[in-house]
């Protein structure tokens, strides 16, 4: 959302942190313009860079999910960033035989393990808890977990 903001010179949809990233505060109102000419440049380049997904081994890392029908090039964008998976669902990983390790989807009692896939997302801006998968050359899914609290 930020890179879609940056690139289409429109309202961040986090504003705070835009104003952190290009490194001045207003406190009464916000003028774009100052904004963008403050974000350097090497920092959008840093983040059109970055992968929506990383499979490693037999496990698949993504922000929300993945589709195991599409191979990786053919993944959708949107659904790689937004799509929201239920607990109760299982991630389907009969074709890539991948297993899925998501958050997007904030849960006080995370992390939510279900069939073929793990949720990490404790919900930090919440909650106050980050949870942390350790995972292990050729085991699919973490092995265990770590958590940190703090204050919001």
């Amino acid at each position: 959302m930020f890179l879609q903001a940056y690139c289409d010179a429109t309202e961040f949809y986090d504003i705070k942190a835009a104003q952190d990233i290009a490194g001045f505060h207003q406190d009464d109102f916000v003028i774009y313009r100052n904004i963008f000419q403050g974000i350097d440049k090497s920092v959008i380049e840093w983040m059109s860079e970055l992968k929506l997904f990383h499979i490693e081994d037999k496990n698949v890392f993504a922000h929300a999910f993945y589709d195991d029908d599409r191979l990786p090039e053919d993944q959708i964008s949107s659904h790689v960033v937004w799509t929201r998976m239920d607990d109760w669902i299982k991630f389907n990983n009969d074709k890539q035989g991948l297993y899925l390790t998501h958050g997007h989807t904030p849960r006080k009692h995370a992390p939510v393990k279900s069939p073929n896939r793990t949720n990490l997302d404790a919900g930090a801006v919440f909650y106050g808890r980050y949870v942390i998968g350790e995972y292990y050359k050729d085991i699919q899914g973490p092995v265990k977990f770590h958590e940190f609290n703090f204050s919001k």
